[in-house]
């Protein structure tokens, strides 16, 4: 399973510090789903997916990221 962070505006995958690329395949994988969510929260970033893809069965799931504060969380991923 790969765990991504997407633009929802502009399609494209996050790479590296102000980097995104156009192909998942040369984006940051996270190991855990909650890291991109904590991630847009540190840069205060708002039109963002965390995006969970499967490469064996070619299926994926894309969740909004909403930037919070909740419970002692600071961002979390909607379902």
């Amino acid at each position: 399973m790969r765990v991504r962070l997407r633009n929802r505006k502009t399609g494209l995958y996050y790479a590296a510090c102000d980097r995104w690329v156009p192909d998942p395949a040369w984006a940051l994988d996270f190991d855990e789903i909650e890291h991109p969510g904590l991630l847009a929260f540190e840069e205060g970033a708002t039109e963002l997916e965390v995006v969970v893809s499967d490469e064996d069965t070619n299926c994926w799931l894309a969740l909004p990221v909403r930037l919070e504060w909740h419970g002692g969380r600071v961002a979390r991923v909607a379902a």
